[in-house]
């Protein structure tokens, strides 16, 4: 009723420097090792994400910068139970953000610390509901099956203190139609928006009779 997949490796990088400025380089992972999960029953979909990372920095980067170096584990759970029939979805979702933190030392930056050793847990609540209605017409002079797509997506989640936390791997996604519909505004395990919020939209696509071709 599901799959899974053990995966373990190390990342590091090579930044090419200008010689009148030094560009800061990512985050290497050394080791990372993790567990996904995602499996079904009776209607039910359940998702897991957990994950041992060792965050470093490379030798020539000076990290008196305010950059920490440390180590993070974190646990990405979700339950959901989709109903889904032709032309239409509701999807109830009960999510969980949790991470622990293990920080080689203390740090201030723009008047907030940052402790050494810190773990929080966010949970949030979500339902993505939407139709898939279709009609035929004609355009361009040929016959065209013509699609209208609301959605409407609900997000609920509690607002936690997390300015005391490192950020080794989250950022603002880019306003786009993926991340319009996503129950977080930031990428990466270290940041989780709160919010209690209605999203609502519809797409509409022009589909080609014949070949089934996206027009």
């Amino acid at each position: 009723g599901g799959e899974g997949l053990l995966y373990a490796r190390t990342t590091h990088w090579q930044v090419l420097q200008a010689a009148d400025s030094l560009m800061a380089s990512p985050y290497e992972r050394g080791p990372q090792l993790g567990l996904r999960v995602d499996a079904g029953a009776a209607g039910w979909r359940f998702a897991l994400e957990t994950e041992y990372n060792r965050f470093t920095l490379p030798q020539d980067q000076d990290r008196t910068q305010g950059r920490l170096v440390g180590s993070r584990l974190h646990l990405l759970g979700s339950l959901s139970h989709p109903w889904r029939a032709p032309g239409w979805w509701v999807v109830p979702k009960l999510s969980v953000n949790a991470a622990s933190y293990r920080n080689s030392s203390s740090s201030v930056a723009s008047g907030v610390a940052t402790r050494v050793s810190a773990s929080r847990v966010i949970p949030s609540f979500s339902v993505d509901a939407g139709f898939e209605l279709e009609r035929d017409t004609e355009a361009f002079g040929r016959a065209l099956h013509q699609t209208l797509e609301p959605r409407l997506l609900y997000v609920s989640t509690p607002y936690r203190e997390q300015s005391s936390l490192p950020n080794y791997d989250s950022a603002a996604k880019d306003f786009n139609f993926v991340s319009l519909y996503s129950d977080n505004a930031f990428s990466g395990v270290d940041r989780v928006s709160d919010a209690h919020q209605f999203t609502a939209g519809f797409t509409t696509r022009l589909v080609d009779a014949t070949s089934g071709a996206e027009a």
